[in-house]
């Protein structure tokens, strides 16, 4: 059995954090429907296992110092964050802003393996989609948590 993680992009607003899935023609930022289902390629979160990467976010299923100690979910989180974190995921939560993620010195930390590169250019892609969200990086966050 594997480990998936379920991750949750919010974006600060005047008025507290907002759960935001990537904008296209199609779907507007704002989320109408309770459950709304990305697509693959169209989503601001994470969709791959890859073990030394929640290693990384959170100390899962690798070993090696993750970038911050798991946090839970955040108390001022947006109440769709909340709901699906907790329908969907089912330990190790926490959250990260994209400011730490940015910080991250991700090609220092990541192994000499075949598949780094591509693994690099995987997560620069991520975090530029996440950097769409907002110009400030203070202004937007990951909140995630693991199944199995």
């Amino acid at each position: 059995m594997g480990c998936d993680i379920h991750m949750f992009p919010e974006k600060k607003e005047s008025y507290g954090w907002r759960f935001v899935y990537r904008h296209s023609p199609d779907r507007p930022n704002t989320v109408k429907d309770k459950y709304p289902r990305p697509d693959r390629d169209n989503y601001f979160g994470w969709d791959d296992r890859d073990y030394w990467f929640f290693g990384q976010l959170a100390g899962v299923r690798e070993d090696g110092p993750p970038i911050a100690e798991q946090r839970g979910i955040p108390k001022d989180a947006h109440y769709q964050t909340s709901e699906f974190a907790n329908e969907n995921a089912d330990h190790s939560y926490s959250w990260l802003s994209l400011e730490e993620l940015l910080s991250h010195d991700w090609q220092g930390q990541m192994p000499n393996d075949p598949w780094k590169e591509s693994r690099l250019k995987r997560i620069f892609a991520w975090l530029d989609r996440l950097k769409e969200i907002d110009p400030d990086p203070k202004n937007v966050r990951i909140v995630f948590g693991f199944d199995s």
